[in-house]
């Protein structure tokens, strides 16, 4: 929250940015006049917004749902069961949390048809699930899912056998911003949000307009002190939303790293 130098109090507004566009959703239809601290929140979207952007992303699969407010000890064998009346899923993931190993409480369901998914979100929006009521919408985004709990923690006993065989500890991550927002922040922001997954040494934010790929033109290599940290970074932010772009991200070789070699 923005910080009045002059009363020392904050000026009563702040942003915030979820890593689904379903997130970002339903907090503006939950929050929108709802009360805290004897004031009626104003939640919307900032000036900047452009609800265009939605119709550039790839369309979701009719019968794809998103749900949230998902309790930790719930796990996704038992979300797919309990919407199974309404037919078989295809697929269920809870996104992962790779630093706790337990899911985000959020996650995605998807069965065969649109009418499986209608009478499930009917029905089940709203379900008290260990105490806490799903909440359940049309997904936004479309393309694959991406990998659930029980993948992840696959991949961190992977990561832990990989960290002793000097795997690099250079993660590269394209399509985070387009040219016209890089600027002298982008460099301590990506310092701040990869220190969570390890112990960060140096960030490099490389530019190539001439790229013919937009999501190529720039790079973010970030170097960790030890191949954990680039290793729970990558499965972090592989295939991340990050303002409405979907991140890739891969290890860089070291080697081309520390000769000032960007070419990614």
């Amino acid at each position: 929250m923005s910080i009045d130098p002059v009363v020392g109090h904050h000026k009563g507004f702040c942003f915030l940015e979820y890593e689904t566009p379903e997130g970002g959703d339903m907090a503006v239809e939950a929050l929108n006049g709802a009360q805290l601290g004897g004031r009626s929140l104003r939640v919307g979207r900032p000036n900047h917004y452009n609800p265009g952007l939605i119709a550039t992303l790839p369309p979701p699969p009719p019968g794809r749902l998103y749900v949230a407010n998902v309790n930790e000890f719930v796990s996704e064998a038992n979300v797919a069961s309990i919407f199974e009346p309404f037919g078989t899923p295809v697929k269920c993931v809870l996104i992962p949390d790779v630093l706790r190993r337990k899911h985000k409480g959020y996650g995605y369901i998807e069965f065969g048809d649109a009418q499986a998914s209608q009478m499930a979100l009917a029905a089940m929006n709203g379900f008290d699930l260990g105490g806490m009521p799903l909440r359940i919408r049309k997904a936004v985004v479309g393309g694959p899912l991406p990998e659930g709990i029980i993948d992840a923690n696959q991949r961190y006993s992977l990561m832990k056998r990989l960290a002793q065989r000097g795997v690099s500890t250079v993660v590269c991550i394209a399509n985070a911003v387009g040219l016209e927002e890089v600027d002298d922040e982008l460099q301590e922001e990506f310092a701040q949000e990869c220190s969570n997954f390890g112990q960060v040494v140096k960030v490099v934010v490389h530019t190539t307009p001439s790229d013919p790929l937009p999501e190529r033109q720039v790079k973010i290599f970030v170097q960790f002190t030890d191949a954990t940290g680039s290793q729970t970074a990558l499965a972090a932010l592989n295939g991340r939303w990050f303002g409405g772009r979907q991140l890739s991200a891969w290890l860089y070789d070291q080697d081309k790293f520390y000769a000032g070699n960007y070419s990614a």
